[in-house]
């Protein structure tokens, strides 16, 4: 479902890339082939954020992120032309290209879009988060190693991808955009 309606939003997860890992999605909020916002893994093994909506304003932690380690991402869509990403609480980059606010349709984990080319992520994804506000580095860093309710003020969706069984990703959140 859609969650987010307008900026600012953020999005963050927990990953751990395999070593076929390079132009894969981890998390996409899309409409279309040329309109979404996005964290994935660029081909030099960095992490990127991507929104693209007419404009693309790529942000690259310019940095190559291990094999096999768990790795905190998080993409602040603060507004059209303020966008900041954090590894690990740390803030790596922004941009500050114009890109105008979609209202994206769904929310994908693991795969840019559902026509092809697909880029899903190889590797391991958890607890992805979106919130409908900008978390500053210290909500961030506050936050990022502990579970949450569900309830916190401007969480709109959280699935933890910790259940161990089935094929339905639940969100904790009272949205309900279970997957």
């Amino acid at each position: 479902g859609n969650v987010i309606t307008a900026y600012p939003f953020t999005i963050e997860t927990w990953l751990r890339r395999d070593g076929t890992s390079s132009n894969r999605t981890v998390v996409s909020l899309n409409d279309t082939i040329s309109t979404y916002y996005a964290i994935s893994i660029s081909s030099g093994s960095a992490i990127r954020l991507a929104a693209r909506n007419g404009v693309t304003a790529i942000v690259s932690s310019g940095t190559v992120i291990p094999e096999n380690t768990w790795v905190h991402v998080c993409a602040v869509f603060a507004s059209p032309t303020d966008r900041q990403l954090y590894i690990n609480g740390q803030l790596m980059g922004t941009s500050n290209e114009e890109v105008p606010f979609f209202t994206p349709a769904r929310t994908l984990i693991g795969v840019l879009r559902t026509s092809s080319p697909l880029e899903y992520m190889s590797g391991s994804i958890k607890d992805v988060r979106i919130w409908n506000i900008a978390r500053t580095q210290s909500e961030i860093q506050v936050d990022m190693n502990r579970e949450l309710v569900g309830n916190e003020p401007g969480l709109v969706g959280y699935w933890k991808i910790n259940e161990g069984y089935g094929n339905v990703l639940r969100d904790f959140t009272s949205n309900q955009n279970h997957g």
